[in-house]
This record gives structure tokens, sequence and C-alpha cells, in this order.
């Protein structure tokens, strides 16, 4: 909001030409007329405020959190300076002050909701999941054809692992909207998530009709055999899989567990190899998985060692085969 509130007549003109300039994107222009406003009248917090924005246009945010700052100072009541330096801070990545500036901003505009998404996209940003699910349950109360908000509302469900509150904001989507795909491939996620291996099977099923080329939900059909105890069947995808994204160190991983199951323990050795040589960003799994490969293939020396690998990155099973299968001079 652009506000004039001065009474000297140069002040005046100077703040009406910084305006003009700012909205003819003549930024530095602007902040020069406020420039010699501020020098006429440095008590006037509206041009402390306007040259903090014209600032911000210019993407000078640690500047423009000067000018807000200097703003509220000399009237702690110019609330649109807090949604501003909000910005300007997350700009600049002083997440924590720009919540506590919306937040600000927002207590007293506390009937116009709008605000609540930007609070909301901030919270989600910096992982204060709390503020974000109360927001968002608040806009999707207001605003119930608004996919925007349930999309946002699930990712934080998601990343708290509410998998139940997940799956309502999905099924309710899917009533409105049957039409999108994408609600299918993410409630077989949340399914695969709750255990639900079947339920997820299903959703994939009708994702595929679709997409049949869309390797996400390949991936995770190969996943559900696996828990569902069909070795053979997901470890066909994972096959075949691999045949075009040969340096997958992640599917490589998994197809190297799923050929222990099987008992192909030769070859499940040399795909947890490669696994771990492509810098697996779960290298603790591998090295589990490669430790049983070895085991099985009497090489209980090298097992140990990926077992200790595996315990000192993480792996809390690792611990246990090592306590039943080495003794302390292979820990």
């Amino acid at each position: 909001m652009w506000c004039i509130n001065v009474a000297a007549q140069p002040v005046v003109e100077l703040v009406e030409r910084g305006l003009k300039a700012d909205s003819a994107g003549k930024y530095t222009e602007a902040i020069k007329l406020f420039d010699q406003a501020i020098a006429l009248e440095p008590a006037l917090a509206v041009l402390w405020y306007n040259r903090g924005v014209s600032r911000m246009h210019l993407k000078n945010y640690s500047l423009a959190v000067v000018d807000f700052n200097k703003t509220l100072y000399l009237d702690t009541a110019f609330i649109d300076a807090y949604y501003n330096r909000s910005l300007a801070y997350r700009y600049t990545g002083n997440y924590q002050f720009a919540l506590a500036d919306i937040s600000t901003f927002i207590q007293a505009n506390p009937n116009d909701i709008s605000f609540l998404a930007d609070r909301a996209e901030l919270a989600i940003e910096i992982k204060e999941w709390d503020v974000a699910e109360k927001d968002l349950l608040q806009l999707r109360n207001a605003f119930l054809d608004d996919s925007e908000y349930a999309m946002m509302l699930l990712e934080v469900y998601q990343q708290t692992k509410k998998h139940q509150a997940a799956l309502d904001v999905l099924n309710a989507e899917i009533l409105r909207h049957p039409e999108y795909d994408f609600l299918y491939i993410s409630r077989a996620n949340v399914y695969h998530y709750m255990e639900n291996y079947e339920k997820s099977l299903d959703e994939i099923n009708i994702f595929l009709l679709n997409q049949p080329q869309n390797t996400t939900a390949i991936k995770l059909k190969a996943d559900n055999y696996f828990y569902l105890k069909r070795f053979q069947e997901a470890a066909g995808i994972y096959d075949d899989l691999l045949l075009k994204d040969t340096a997958n160190s992640n599917l490589l991983a998994d197809y190297g567990h799923c050929l222990l199951q099987l008992g192909q323990y030769k070859k499940a050795d040399s795909i947890l190899t490669r696994s771990i040589r492509s810098r697996n960003e779960s290298p603790a799994y591998a090295y589990l998985g490669r430790g049983i490969a070895r085991f099985n293939l009497g090489l209980g020396n090298e097992a140990c060692d990926d077992w200790w690998k595996s315990s000192r990155l993480g792996e809390a099973r690792a611990a246990e085969y090592l306590k039943n299968n080495c003794s302390k001079e292979n820990k």
C-alpha cells in the first residue's frame, strides 16, 4: 500500500515523483527521489517505507530491511512494513524473523485470510509443520475448490507421516477431480506408507492405464510386490528398469535385496556392489544387503566388514548380524 502523509510541499512532490518512477520500473530513480525526501523529512515513516519497497523491487533486500526497520522504529503501527520486511527477511534467509513479521501482519489483519497462504508457504519452507497445517486447514475450509491448498496440506501430512490425514485429503480431491492422474499415484504412495500394499497396487494400475511408461509408478509397483513377498515379479520389474537406468544406485540397492530373497547371492553381491560404487543415497542399506549376500557365499570376513560399515552408517539391523555372526576381531 502506498501512502503519502506529508505536509511539506517539496516532500509531497518528491514522493509523487518517486512513486511514479517506481510504478514505471525506474527503481534507481525512485530511490534517489526518496533519498531527497528523507533528507528533508527524516522523521516521516512513510518515506523510509517507500524507499524500502523500491529497494525490494531492485532486489536489494538487505537495504530494504534497513528501511523497514526505520519505518517501524518511527511508527510501530505501520503494518504494511511488517509484511514487506517479512518478504525481505525471507529473501535474505532470515526465516524465523520472516515468520514473526508475517504473523504480526496477519494478527493485524484477521479478516483477510488470504495472507495465511504466504505464512503457510514460508512455514513449509522452514519445516514449521504445525504452523503450516493450521493455516492450510483454515484456507481449505474457506476455499474448498482450491486444489493448491489441498496439495500443500498433503505435503505437510506426508512430511509429518500423518498418512490417514493425507489419505483423507486425496480422497476428497479425487472426488472433485477424478481426471487428475497424479492424485492416484499420490494415493498409491500413501497406501504404500500405510503398508496397504494391495490397495497401493490397485491405485498404480489405475494410474498406469493412462501413463504406462511412468517409471516412478512402475518402481512403486515393484516395491509393493517386494513387500507382498512376490519377489519374482518384483525382480522382473527392477531388471527391466535397470535396462533403461543402469546407474540408478537406489534402484540397484532395491534390486539387490530382492535377489537376496530369491537366494541369488552371487548376483545380489554384484548388484549391491554396483549400488555402493554409484554413491547410493542409503549406503547403509546396500552394505547390509551385500553383507548378507557375502555371508551366504561363505565370505564371512567380508560380510562382517560390510555389516560393520552398515552399522556405522546408521542401519540398526546390521548390529544384530554382527552380534550373531561375527567375532570381536571382525567387528
